[in-house]
């Protein structure tokens, strides 16, 4: 079973495929944005 007893909520492994299927989806998506820092994501008094 991927959903737990309530049937709303995924299992371990159902929880997993879903993040593995949203990533699939996202992951070109972000991947295609440029980067941009973000204030503290780099060195002290950057």
């Amino acid at each position: 079973e991927l959903n737990q007893r309530d049937g709303i909520h995924p299992t371990a492994e159902g929880a997993r495929i879903v993040a593995d299927t949203v990533w699939a989806a996202l992951r070109p998506i972000l991947e295609a944005q440029p980067r941009t820092r973000v204030r503290g994501d780099g060195p002290p008094g950057s």
